[in-house]
């Protein structure tokens, strides 16, 4: 008889049976439902009185450096109260679960639950998976981080935040809860079954990768004679908050034992039947429908899977991860980072999770150790100054995270190695100054910018957009026939305006690109034209990643040489464009006082291949002091 057993007098909470619930996912049955923890005296047959247990705080059981806390979901109907209890496990050892991915929500109406015989609140939207994925007679188990997570105490925090990449994987299933139903639902979810039910849950890796990222199997065609309350359906589960955090990112993305299964309301779809749907949505409309954030987790979660498999890839570095990422959000800007660190490669060598540190010291810090460990100056390509205000008092040099409506980087990767080669043979040579928060740097001024064009919106049509710019370098002089232009003769406005929107480069994958192929100055094909046309389009949802993203939130300029550029918005004439040592691309810095401001990188047509410093001349060597 369990220790349980002799005090209770009810059987222990060892698993007899495992069958299908209402909801369709794994439960995990006991004999009878099991009662909270003791909390009188176990020498004494006294009662607690209501009143004072009414008022007693919940008081977690500290865990070893190893264990998880599962929480086990007594049976219950309507309007019963909600009661569970938590209990410890090593975390590679634990029984069966399912682990819970979805959003906090709102603090607002939390509910009431019964934890460990202790009322405890939860946000409404917890409450309301509680309530509904419940069964009658099973108790279930789960893996749900407010509730097995202390989150008063930092260092358990800290701790479990480590932990929680095998928490996931280890997971039975994964239950990814959206919310509760609204009127077009139900026939979302009964498309979803008819036309996507014989997915494959889990693809072969190497069927599915192509130089890293994933072959996706698009067949719109089975979005033509969707209704409209269907596709009404689907539209609003993708806007659901779920899609936006930076939490659900591993969650979406595990390997879970048999992969995971969407739960709204009542209704339930396998994961990997909604993936396929987005991946045909992309294609709906030319993309109309689609939803990046959702594209980004299907296909890091084909990565992970790989990764899983073979323990290698190239694009779960921190690095990687971090910028891929931004658009996603978090209420602790903390969590930026620390979200990443479980499904990193080098996450845990790069930073500690400490929710003791400020915000500022956790980018600082981490910034340093990329910086330190990639021994180059690439990283810096994520550095943009703020438009709004913030009180994070960053260094120019380091990345605000929570800074999303700014340039992308400048792809640095192609498939076979570094994309562009600005600095040629100068290595990285810098130093860094925690103290000043200061970045020391050898490099070059290459010239000054003498012309920037005018910010436009990334709303313009594609054919207004180069019909404007292109004027606006008529406007400026750059032109064939001026004395200062750099460019082989036989090269046109148009061939070199093209190039540059699109920093020379084609996109294939999220963060990948090849050079555009040579032609003879003044001989670009109708094709080249045609093709960069479309990539910079707004409708563009080439590579199911919308359009190129070199132009957006970028101006043209045109430095004092003739050379043509694209820079980040904050770029203004008379700021420096300089070759840094370890660095593929040039750098706009302005200066201060004794010191540089780092506003951004920068594309220069014609010197991303090392021609500044094959024809240096007179530019002298110098040490940039950037704060």
């Amino acid at each position: 008889m369990s220790v349980w057993s002799q005090i209770f007098g009810v059987p222990s909470t060892s698993i007899s049976v495992e069958e299908r619930g209402q909801n369709g996912f794994q439960m995990f049955a006991t004999n009878t439902a099991l009662p909270p923890v003791q909390y009188s005296d176990p020498e004494s047959d006294a009662e607690p009185e209501l009143d004072s247990f009414e008022k007693r705080q919940h008081v977690y059981r500290p865990l070893r450096s190893d264990e998880i806390r599962l929480l086990v979901l007594n049976p219950g109907t309507g309007n019963d109260p909600i009661e569970c209890y938590l209990e410890h496990y090593p975390v590679g050892s634990a029984k069966p679960y399912l682990a819970l991915s979805y959003v906090w929500g709102s603090t607002e109406n939390p509910g009431l639950i019964r934890l460990d015989g202790c009322n405890f609140r939860v946000t409404a939207n917890l409450g309301a998976f509680l309530k509904t994925c419940r069964q009658e007679f099973l108790t279930q188990v789960f893996w749900i981080d407010a509730l097995c997570i202390n989150q008063e105490d930092i260092k358990e925090r800290n701790s479990q935040i480590r932990l929680m990449k095998r928490v996931y994987e280890g997971a039975s299933e994964v239950v990814i809860w959206l919310g509760d139903p609204v009127g077009n639902t139900g026939a979302a979810f009964e498309y979803l079954k008819e036309n996507y039910a014989a997915e494959e849950r889990h693809k072969s890796a190497e069927d599915n990768l192509s130089i890293g990222m994933a072959k996706i199997q698009i067949e719109p065609q089975r979005l033509t004679q969707i209704s409209p309350d269907a596709l009404d359906g689907i539209k609003d589960l993708l806007a659901r908050p779920w899609w936006t955090r930076i939490w659900v990112y591993q969650e979406a993305t595990a390997p879970a034992r048999r992969g995971s299964v969407v739960l709204c309301g009542i209704h339930r779809v396998n994961f990997e039947a909604l993936r396929s749907c987005i991946r045909d949505l992309a294609h709906l409309d030319s993309g109309k429908h689609g939803n990046r954030n959702a594209l980004i987790m299907d296909e890091y979660s084909l990565i992970r899977r790989a990764y899983h498999g073979s323990g290698t890839s190239n694009f779960l570095l921190l690095a990687d991860l971090l910028p891929t990422l931004r658009g996603f959000e978090s209420t602790n800007p903390r969590d930026k980072l620390y979200a990443l660190i479980p499904t990193s490669i080098d996450g845990n060598d790069i930073l500690d999770v400490d929710y003791s540190l400020s915000v500022r010291e956790v980018y600082v810090r981490s910034a340093c150790k990329i910086l330190q460990i990639d021994d180059s100056l690439d990283f810096l390509g994520h550095c943009t100054p703020v438009d709004e205000e913030n009180n994070l008092d960053l260094p120019s040099w380091v990345p605000n995270w929570t800074q999303q409506k700014c340039a992308m980087h400048l792809f640095k990767r192609s498939p076979h190695g570094r994309l562009y080669n600005a600095c040629g043979e100068l290595d990285a040579n810098f130093k860094i100054d925690m103290e000043r928060g200061s970045l020391k740097s050898i490099g070059m001024t290459f010239e000054t910018i003498e012309h920037v064009a005018p910010l436009l919106g990334d709303n313009l049509a594609t054919v207004s957009l180069i019909a404007y710019w292109t004027k606006w370098l008529a406007e400026v002089g750059f032109s064939p026939s001026s004395p200062y232009f750099p460019y082989e003769s036989g090269a046109t406005v148009e061939e070199l305006l093209l190039r540059t929107l699109v920093a020379d480069c084609d996109r294939v994958g999220i963060d990948i690109g090849v050079r555009l192929s040579l032609t003879q100055p003044g001989a670009m094909t109708q094709d080249m034209r045609q093709h960069i046309a479309e990539a910079i389009s707004n409708s563009s949802n080439y590579r199911l990643k919308g359009p190129h993203p070199a132009f957006l939130h970028r101006k043209l300029l045109v430095t004092e040489g003739g050379y043509l550029g694209l820079a980040a918005k904050h770029a203004e004439v008379g700021d420096s464009i300089t070759i840094l040592g370890g660095a593929q691309v040039p750098m706009v810095l302005r200066s201060g006082d004794g010191h540089y401001n780092f506003m951004g990188e920068v594309y220069v047509h014609g010197i991303m291949d090392g021609e500044a410093l094959i024809n240096e001349g007179s530019r002298a060597w110098q040490m940039f002091d950037i704060l």
